[in-house]
């Protein structure tokens, strides 16, 4: 019998690193305390979320798969911050133009270098895991 995974995340080679801990990575931990507060504060528990790598993707692409359906692909910076202005931004900063996934703001990948300087400019810094 053919099992087909509820959600799976499908991860290029560049960003494996994120889901392993013995790395640094701490995307797993993330994704488990998201399923917890989802069934803590909305009573619906989301089911196990499969990662996994998938060579035919860019390296720092990523996709996230429903019953085997590809719903969202997007790409990452891992070593960049994704800045987005609240409306409140005093200053412009330097960062690569981007979309943010989740509701396709408007955004930027802002280096590690930049992250101080973005944060007192009035962006709201979102990391990449």
């Amino acid at each position: 019998m053919l099992t087909i995974d509820p959600v799976k995340i499908e991860l290029g080679y560049g960003l494996v690193p994120m889901a392993d801990a013995t790395q640094g990575g701490d995307l797993l931990t993330r994704i488990q305390v998201i399923r917890q507060q989802t069934a803590t504060k909305m009573g619906f528990i989301v089911p196990v979320i499969r990662i996994v790598d998938n060579m035919r993707l860019r390296p720092n692409e990523y996709r996230v798969m429903l019953r085997e359906a590809e719903i969202v692909r997007y790409e990452l910076m891992p070593d960049h911050f994704l800045a987005m202005n609240p409306g409140l931004v005093e200053e412009e900063i330097e960062g690569i133009p981007t979309q943010e996934p989740a509701f396709g703001l408007q955004a930027m990948w802002v280096s590690r270098a930049n992250r101080d300087r973005a944060e007192r400019a009035g962006y709201t810094l979102v990391e990449p895991s």
